[in-house]
């Protein structure tokens, strides 16, 4: 009976085969799920840029709107005044 349990817990070259394949496996999977972060990482960086970008777009916008409304304020002021 000792001999069974013996043999039974002994994996065979099959089983190794496998549990090296899986290993394998799952260290690729890392690698990829290592790159993607690094991948995500630069996205996010690219984002707050982006973002920056847009804040500076809109406070341009919102400036050239006022010089607009104060170009347009000193017409209707040089026009009343003549």
């Amino acid at each position: 009976m000792t001999r069974d349990v013996l043999s039974m817990s002994e994996p065979s070259d099959e089983d190794t085969q496998n549990k090296v394949i899986i290993i394998q496996m799952l260290l690729e999977h890392e690698k990829r799920l290592k790159r993607m972060d690094y991948e995500l990482s630069l996205l996010k960086e690219d984002v707050k840029k982006i973002e920056t970008l847009r804040d500076k777009i809109s406070n341009w916008v919102n400036l050239s709107e006022k010089l607009s409304r104060i170009e347009r304020w000193n017409r209707k002021n040089i026009g009343e005044n003549l």
